[in-house]
């Protein structure tokens, strides 16, 4: 499944809130929590380790599926690297999504105690370029910006926007918008003395054109501009597909391994043997692209629009004339290439619009079940992570996935919460795990929360917490769940979380004590930190109803694991003669051979060193009939052990 969280959960828990902007520079309007919740990162960084990656994706997508598609390819780079999540899924006004690329970048770069370099897709290469166009200091912190298939210089145009309504970022990147021509008024394109700037496009690029002749529009006066092409003669590329092209993640590689920009001489010789990045599995590359255009179009298609474009801020600049006559095409930045319904009745965003809510669909079992065990599916109401920062309102319908015994009878009560951004498939992480459980006898729900843009955001986390647990909430899930004929909550109820959700598990406690313990699959340090310094207190689960299993990738030092579960142990496993306390997975346990954050998930040959999945297929030691300590039968026996 979608996964932003995965090895993204070591680093991004205890990223620090961006520092204040020099005063000669434009002040962040957007708040610290929202910069903070948008960044996610993935390996280690800091001053000993390899300069990190701050990669920005195009219109319609986010950081989530940076980390999906790309975490293999970013693995054979040795880099570690960050993605930013944009506001309305990076349709909002550019001159608000930039600042969060800003402050990205200012938090990275402190980390790292080094300068980064950034990565950009079509709006994010973009982005980029606005960033250290407008906030100077960060020329010293960006070693190099690598934008491909980027929007510098705009795509074509059409009037259907006036006519139907575009989200604010269709028409910034329009040939000819008020921003572009602003940002393009004779200013240095590839700004910074000590920034090395590169860029990657495709001849046969279907959304952003022209990319051949005199002026592509994706070329940077003072950058080293390879065209795919001229690498690989005769290959087609289409837009989306720039980003996961042998010759993009090539240069990429190439641009942080050497001073100055990349260089297409430098580039291996069977960079145009295989159509994609090294690292990246074939088919499930080829799936993703052909899937892509239906889910950038369903993650446009709610977002706010607007009938003109968004005024130009005064520290951008004043637009050049003459003004071209022209609007943009709607699917300027869409990425799929297709048109996007826009939703009626919009009118011009304000200057710092706050992305809306998007009512969620209702949600549809899809995973299949095993014999005697039925499927349900619910509804909660969660916060509304975008607007509702204290998070006063559980006010946000969200979905709930559950699976129970076919057979009449009454049985115990299992909440599961998914990891990063599984929420982006329709929960199948919980789907596989709600069956899988409720054939050993449980009614279990998986509840869905937006994790792609609750980051590692303590106040977050033990915001949907609250909403999931805290029977004061109208609406709450476990009052649903408990609601259900054949749920059993008399005795209490159990709940187990993996990554992400692990830490959510971990505060169900503090909001019900009607949470008896919790299984805790995959929860690693800076989560633990965060669990431990949850904002409603001490954690209120006690030490001896906490059960964690985490894989050996995962785990540097067994510090916070014994922290996290009041244990001092000096090897692994760690259990109390109650079961309780920590067991470390190691890489001879599992079948690819690599406990990494998905271990529990088995991988397949093309894809070693990346094992989560969706929907997700259990490691066999993992899955029944399987006993080992980090199995689901026997950590499922554990949890029931734990009822009153």
């Amino acid at each position: 499944m979608i996964r932003a969280a995965a090895v993204a959960l070591t680093v991004a828990g205890v990223l620090a809130v961006p520092a204040a902007a020099p005063a000669a520079e434009p002040a962040l309007t957007v708040t610290p929590a929202r910069l903070h919740a948008a960044l996610q990162c993935w390996g280690r960084i800091g001053p000993h380790a390899p300069a990190p990656i701050v990669f920005a994706p195009g219109t319609g997508s986010d950081g989530s599926q940076v980390h999906t598609l790309g975490g293999p390819a970013f693995a054979r780079i040795g880099h570690p690297y960050c993605a930013v999540t944009f506001p309305q899924h990076a349709t909002a006004d550019l001159q608000v999504s930039v600042q969060y690329l800003v402050a990205a970048i200012r938090t990275t770069a402190r980390r790292a105690g080094r300068p980064v370099a950034v990565a950009g897709v079509s709006q994010g290469g973009l982005l980029a370029r606005m960033a250290l166009t407008v906030w100077p200091s960060l020329r010293a912190r960006v070693s190099d910006v690598v934008s491909v298939s980027g929007t510098q210089h705009g795509a074509p145009a059409s009037p259907s926007c006036a006519t139907q309504g575009c989200p604010p970022a269709f028409w910034q990147q329009a040939q000819g918008s008020n921003l572009l021509r602003a940002l393009n008024n004779g200013r240095d394109e590839t700004p910074g003395r000590d920034t090395a700037w590169t860029t990657v496009r495709s001849a046969t690029d279907e959304i952003v054109r022209p990319q051949t002749g005199a002026h592509p529009t994706s070329a940077l006066r003072g950058a080293s501009n390879i065209l795919i092409q001229s690498v690989c003669p005769g290959r087609q590329v289409s837009h989306l597909a720039t980003t996961v092209d042998s010759v993009t993640l090539a240069v990429l590689r190439d641009a942080v391994r050497h001073a100055g920009p990349a260089r297409a001489s430098r580039l291996p010789r069977t960079v145009c043997s295989h159509p994609y990045g090294d690292g990246l599995d074939p088919t499930r590359t080829a799936r993703f692209l052909a899937l892509a255009p239906a889910v950038v179009g369903q993650s446009e298609a709610g977002v706010p629009t607007v009938t003109a474009e968004p005024p130009v801020r005064a520290w951008l600049g004043r637009p050049r004339s003459p003004k071209p006559s022209a609007v943009p095409s709607r699917p300027v930045s869409a990425q799929s290439g297709t048109p996007v319904a826009a939703a009626p009745g919009t009118t011009p965003a304000p200057a710092t619009p706050a992305p809306a809510p998007i009512p969620a669909p209702a949600p549809v079992w899809t995973v299949p079940v095993p014999p005697g065990v039925a499927s349900f599916t619910d509804t909660y109401r969660d916060f509304d992570v975008y607007t509702d920062e204290a998070q006063q309102a559980c006010s946000e319908t969200e979905g709930v996935y559950g699976a129970e015994p076919a057979a009449a009878g009454r049985y115990p009560v299992l909440v599961y919460v998914h990891g990063s951004a599984a929420d982006w498939e329709g929960n199948l992480e919980g789907q596989a795990v709600a069956a899988a459980a409720a054939a050993q006898g449980f009614v279990v729900a998986a509840f869905t929360y937006d994790s792609t843009a609750t980051g590692l955001w303590p106040p977050f986390m033990d915001g949907h917490a609250r909403c999931m647990f805290d029977a004061a909430q109208p609406g709450n899930g476990l009052a649903k769940v408990c609601a259900r004929a054949k749920a059993d909550c008399s005795r209490g109820v159990l709940v187990s979380g993996f990554s992400q959700g692990g830490v959510i598990a971990a505060l169900a406690r503090n909001h019900s004590a009607m949470v008896r313990a919790a299984w805790l699959i995959g929860v690693n340090t800076p989560i633990e930190a965060a669990t431990l310094a949850a904002p409603s207190g001490t954690r209120a689960l006690p030490d001896d109803r906490v059960r964690i299993t985490i894989g050996r990738a995962d785990v540097d030092t067994l510090d916070a694991l014994n922290q996290l579960t009041g244990q001092s142990c000096a090897a692994s496993p760690c259990l109390r003669a109650d079961g309780s306390g920590y067991d470390v997975v190691e890489h001879s346990q599992v079948a690819d051979g690599f406990a990494d954050h998905c271990f529990w998930e088995s991988s397949t040959p093309s894809w070693p060193y990346w094992s989560c999945a969706s929907p997700p297929t259990f490691d066999p030691g993992f899955a029944s009939p399987s006993t080992l300590p980090w199995s689901l039968a026997t950590n499922l026996t554990w949890l029931r052990g734990k009822l009153g």
